[in-house]
């Protein structure tokens, strides 16, 4: 039996841009976890690549961190943040959690 996901993922629309060595191309951010982020890109990625991400979560809040792909399916790919400061962590859990009381409260 599958586990069930117990994280409020958030539906977003951010402009932003991968990084992989020399190589950086934009993408478009569609959603996001406290632990994992969404995204669609040209670039390709493989399961298990590391890239670095970055992209505003609102204005003058700058996110930045590595992901491991975890699943692709292009131009839908997917990945777990593995490293990420504690202050874009705090941003991202704050963002979920307002975003989370909206739609609760609008049910």
């Amino acid at each position: 039996m599958k586990q069930k996901r117990d994280l409020f993922r958030v539906n977003i629309h951010r402009p932003g841009r991968l990084r992989r060595g020399t190589e950086t191309v934009v993408c478009e951010i569609t959603e996001l976890t406290p632990y994992g982020v969404g995204l669609k890109t040209d670039l390709p990625m493989a399961r298990g690549e590391t890239v670095e991400l970055e992209f505003d979560l609102a204005k003058r809040c700058p996110i930045c961190c590595l992901l491991v792909m975890t699943h692709v399916t292009p131009p839908n790919v997917g990945g777990r943040i593995t490293a990420i400061s504690l202050e874009h962590q705090k941003h991202i859990t704050r963002f979920i959690e307002q975003q989370a009381a909206v739609n609760l409260t609008a049910l």
